[in-house]
């Protein structure tokens, strides 16, 4: 996958955003995800993120947008929120990089 690809062999703090189509629970996510950290799961339950009404992603609970950080960065305050136009709930997280003890 050219994507992973190019996250495997980029040397600075990669975010990888937006509507991948990818299952959460998936393998082909789990592949992509490998050595990522999801970012919408920083300290909380990352919940749906298709808002059609009856689309079986909905009714799974399957966020198939997704917030990818490299472990250098790490995520704080992860929120979904309405989009009126859209058949998706927008995505918002704070990402920076990981405190030092």
């Amino acid at each position: 996958m050219a994507v992973r690809d190019a996250i495997d062999a980029e040397q600075s703090p990669v975010i990888v955003a937006g509507d991948l189509n990818l299952v959460d629970r998936q393998e082909t996510f789990r592949d992509f995800a490998d050595g990522l950290r999801d970012a919408m799961r920083a300290g909380a339950w990352a919940g749906p993120t298709s808002a059609k009404e009856g689309f079986v992603w909905r009714a799974l609970l399957a966020r198939i947008d997704h917030v990818l950080v490299t472990p250098s960065l790490c995520a704080a305050s992860p929120e979904r929120f309405e989009l009126p136009t859209s058949d998706h709930h927008g995505l918002a997280v704070t990402v920076g990089p990981c405190a030092t003890d």
